[in-house]
Order: structure tokens, then sequence, then C-alpha cells
């Protein structure tokens, strides 16, 4: 499912959290993220080279709430956009997120490859328009679960 994105809600975090995968102390919830950090262009065109990295993650049976995020060093601009609920069961998943780029804008898609065998791979898809709330520059960008 491709999702046209409205940036509307901002909040500001501090790369620390990004990549520490913390809330901080306000919020009761558990974040957990696969981020990776890169130059985006604010401009991106169908010529360019999709990005992709994967982690491995052992996660809890619970409710989660799946969410793209894109952090912005060069203006500290943090957008959030939420993707999808989902309940994911005990156990280790290949989490994977790529950017591809468009002419103006980006797709981004996020995957979840469980070891069960038993069960499906999940994937998430967004349209990402950075520019003009996003510049472009050195950007920390990818997925998190929140429980």
């Amino acid at each position: 499912m491709i999702r046209s994105i409205r940036y509307i809600g901002l909040a500001m975090l501090s790369t620390a959290a990004i990549l520490a995968g913390t809330a901080g102390q306000a919020s009761a919830s558990t974040k957990v993220y696969n981020a990776l950090s890169q130059y985006l262009s604010a401009s991106p065109s169908d010529g360019m080279a999709t990005a992709c990295h994967s982690k491995r993650s052992s996660l809890v049976d619970d409710d989660y709430v799946w969410a793209g995020f894109f952090y912005s060093k060069v203006n500290g601009t943090f957008v959030e956009p939420e993707l999808r609920n989902i309940h994911l069961g005990a156990g280790d998943y290949t989490w994977t997120d790529c950017l591809k780029p468009k002419d103006g804008y980006y797709i981004h898609t996020s995957t979840l490859d469980p070891d069960n065998p038993a069960w499906k791979t999940a994937s998430v898809s967004e349209i990402v328009v950075l520019y003009p709330l996003l510049p472009g520059g050195e950007t920390i960008w990818g997925s998190q679960l929140i429980r």
C-alpha cells in the first residue's frame, strides 16, 4: 500500500535519541529503530541509486505501530509518518528499509521478514517528498516499531 504523506505534525528529536533507539523519559512507549544516516537530495530523480539497509531484531509478542521517520541533520526537522498497526509474534526478524528515488520524491519501503517459516513477511510503503520541509543533505532515515 503506497500512501501519500502530508507532514503536518513535527517533533524535534536529537540525533542521539534516534540512533540509540530510545523515546526519552517522557514516553512510556518503547521504540526500536532501523536507521541509516546518508545524504539525501531534496530533488531526487529516477536515475539515482536505491539505498537499502537491514538489521536483525529480536521482538516480543505485542502490538506495534510501524512508522517511518526522517531527521534532517541540516535543520533539525523530524517527521514521523505512521504507516500501519501490526501484531508481531515473539522471535527474530530481518528488518529492511529501502529508499527508491523517483522524479521529485522517494518511495520508502520497510519489510519485516520473520525467521519463523510459518509467518508471512510484512511490508509497508510510502511516498516521501522531502522539500520544503526537509532541505536535503545529511539525513537519518528509516522505520521504527513503537509498542
